[in-house]
C-alpha cells in the first residue's frame, strides 16, 4: 500500500503539466488571430461600450500607473473594470500599464529587483481580481540604453509571471523605437503607435509613413507577426498639427441636424454621411483615417502577415453602425470584407458569405443590421438616387452643403 502516495504524486504532476500545456496552447492560438484592439481610458466611459466591444478582439483598459515602490495605482475604478466586463462578451480584456503622463516611476521600478517583484504581484492581483486577459506595456519611453535595458528585465519577469497561466503581454512603443536584445522574445505583441508622424507635412497617419514605421521595427528585430499597427481615430489639422479634433467631432461637423421634425433631411446619420466618408480623409483642413483608410491600412497589415491593428482610443469613434471606423476595421479583420487593391485607394467589398447575408436580407424584405458595402453597379444607382435628390432640395431652397 506504500506505493500509493507516490502514484497520487504522479497523476498530480501529470494534471499540472497538462494545465500548463493547455494554458500554453490557449495563448498560442489567442497571439495567432489577427487582433483587431482599441484602448478604453478611464475618461471615455460613457461611450457605448457594447458597440465598442463587439468590433474589437481586445480592449485595453487604460490604466494603471506604478508607484516607485512596484504597486500599481489604478485611475480606473471598480465600477469602470465591471462596466467593462459586462459589456464585454467574447472581447478580451487587459490593463494597461503607464502611458503618456504616468511613467515617470517606470525606470526606478525597472532597476530595483524587489520593486520589479512586487509590481508583478500587484499586476497579478488586478488580473485576478477583474478577470483580465493580460496587460499592456506602455513606458514613454526610455531615453537611454541603461533605461531600455532595465525596461526589458521588467518586461521578463512579468512575461514568466504570465506564461504559466496563458495570459497576453503586450508593449505599445512609438514610430522609431525598439526593444533591445531580449525584448522582443517577452513580449507577445507590439502596439506600434504609427501616428502623429508630423515630419514631412500631410497626414500624420498616412500609409506611407505607417510602412516605412513598420519597416523599421522589423529592421529592428522584431517579428512580423507580433506587430500590430496603430490607427488614430482623431485628426490633426494639416497646416497646424497641434490642433486636434476627434473622429466623432469630425463626423458631427459633417452634418447637419434639422430643425423642424419631418424635414426630409432626417436622414439616419449613416446614409447622410456615408458618401462622403467613402470618399475623403479630410475636413475644414483636418486630415484623419475615417472607414476606407481603417479598412485599407487593416487588409494590408493582414496582407503582410501582421499581428493585427489597434485604435486610440475608442470614446473618439462615432459609435454608430455603418459611420464607426471601429466597425469598419473589424469587418476587414474577421473576413466579411475585403478590400481590393491594397497598394491603392482600395475597394471594400463584402466577401461571398457575405453576399448571400445581403440576397437573403433583399428576398426577405429585411432591414437593419449591417448592410456590407455597395459594389460597383450599386454605387452608381445610388449615385444616380442622390442626384435626384439633391434636385428636388434645390427646387425647395435647402442648402446644398450639409450631408
Amino acid at each position: 500500500m506504500k506505493p500509493l502516495p507516490n502514484l497520487l504524486g504522479f497523476l498530480l504532476l501529470l494534471m499540472l503539466c497538462e494545465s500548463a500545456r493547455r494554458s500554453r496552447a490557449a495563448r498560442a492560438q489567442q497571439v495567432a488571430d489577427f487582433s483587431v484592439a482599441g484602448y478604453l481610458p478611464e475618461y471615455r466611459f460613457a461611450a457605448d461600450l457594447g458597440f465598442a466591444a463587439g468590433q474589437l478582439t481586445d480592449l485595453i483598459l487604460f490604466s494603471a500607473k506604478p508607484t516607485k515602490s512596484g504597486l500599481l495605482t489604478s485611475f480606473l475604478t471598480p465600477e469602470n473594470f465591471a462596466a467593462a466586463k459586462r459589456h464585454s462578451g467574447e472581447t478580451r480584456l487587459l490593463l494597461s500599464v503607464g502611458g503618456a503622463g504616468r511613467s515617470e516611476n517606470f525606470y526606478a521600478v525597472s532597476t530595483d529587483a524587489g520593486a520589479r517583484q512586487k509590481l508583478v504581484a500587484s499586476l497579478l492581483r488586478l488580473v485576478d481580481l477583474h478577470s483580465l486577459s493580460g496587460a499592456d506595456f506602455d513606458w514613454e519611453a526610455p531615453s537611454t540604453p541603461a533605461e531600455a535595458g532595465a525596461y526589458v528585465r521588467l518586461l521578463n519577469e512579468v512575461h514568466a509571471a504570465f506564461g504559466g497561466r496563458g495570459l497576453l503581454l503586450s508593449v505599445a512603443l512609438h514610430a522609431g523605437q525598439a526593444l533591445p536584445e531580449g525584448g522582443f522574445e517577452a513580449v507577445d505583441r507590439v502596439n506600434l503607435m504609427a501616428y502623429d508622424m508630423v515630419a514631412g507635412g500631410g497626414s500624420h497617419a498616412e500609409l506611407g509613413k505607417v510602412k516605412e514605421a513598420v519597416s523599421r521595427l522589423l529592421a529592428a528585430g522584431c517579428p512580423r507577426e507580433k506587430i500590430v499597427v496603430g490607427i488614430p481615430l482623431y485628426g490633426r489639422r494639416e497646416r497646424s498639427p497641434g490642433e486636434v479634433r476627434t473622429y466623432a467631432e469630425i463626423v458631427d461637423a459633417m452634418t447637419h441636424t434639422p430643425a423642424e421634425p419631418g424635414d426630409p433631411r432626417a436622414r439616419p446619420l449613416a446614409e447622410r454621411v456615408a458618401p462622403a466618408l467613402a470618399s475623403t480623409s479630410s475636413h475644414d483642413g483636418y486630415l484623419f483615417d475615417g472607414r476606407s483608410a481603417a479598412q485599407l491600412k487593416t487588409a494590408w497589415a493582414k496582407r503582410e502577415g501582421l499581428g493585427g491593428v489597434f485604435f486610440w482610443e475608442v470614446g473618439q469613434d462615432k459609435l454608430e453602425p455603418g459611420v464607426s471606423v471601429l466597425e469598419a476595421a473589424a469587418l476587414v479583420g474577421n473576413g466579411t470584407v475585403e478590400v481590393d487593391n491594397v497598394e491603392g485607394a482600395g475597394q471594400a467589398r463584402p466577401t461571398v458569405a457575405q453576399e448571400g447575408i445581403r440576397e437573403r436580407r433583399r428576398r426577405e424584405g429585411k432591414r437593419g443590421g449591417y448592410q456590407a458595402p455597395v459594389v460597383p453597379d450599386e454605387e452608381k444607382a445610388r449615385e444616380a438616387k442622390e442626384s435626384k435628390k439633391a434636385k428636388r432640395r434645390k427646387r425647395r431652397g435647402y442648402d446644398q452643403g450639409e450631408l
